[in-house]
């Protein structure tokens, strides 16, 4: 078995996530089986962080501070801290990793979308009302403070 605590859950594709500058890993893959109803066979999965690894049966055991995920084998990445919460949304390491920097400039400009249409259908406005209001007020809709839906 995993010594002293049960296994909850197999792994495959997995990935050791090593936070860049730091001791701390965490893992990324795909669920084989999992003994939580939540998880179905190919969900993407993150981990909380590893405290200890040990290889049992010829497989690989990742304890965490709650649980024993199992794999067949493991990469190791480097990730920084900017692609951490990309990873833990479900976006593999790899592309994470890549995506410090112009990409994260895409993924809060997919939040910005999306708070665009909700305005506009909390307002009732058409299309060419949107583009004026963004075009006319974007330093507002850029800003730090910028969920106040009213600046439009």
């Amino acid at each position: 078995m995993t010594s002293e605590r049960h296994l909850t859950g197999v792994l495959r594709d997995v990935r050791r996530c090593y936070i860049n500058d730091t001791g701390i890993s965490f893992l990324f893959g795909y669920i084989v089986e999992h003994k939580s109803a939540q998880y179905k066979s190919g969900d993407w999965f993150a981990s909380s962080y590893i405290t200890d690894v040990r290889i049992i049966g010829g497989r690989y055991c990742f304890y965490t501070a709650n649980s024993v995920y199992m794999a067949d084998n493991y990469a190791s990445i480097i990730v920084s801290d900017a692609s951490i919460d990309n990873i833990r949304m479900g976006t593999p390491p790899e592309v994470a990793t890549n995506m410090d920097g112009r990409a994260i400039e895409l993924v809060a400009l997919l939040g910005l979308t999306r708070r665009v249409v909700c305005w506009a259908q909390d307002y009732a406005l058409g299309i060419d009302e949107v583009i004026s209001a963004i075009d006319e007020k974007a330093h507002l809709l850029f800003s730090e403070d910028s969920d106040d839906s009213t600046k439009l």
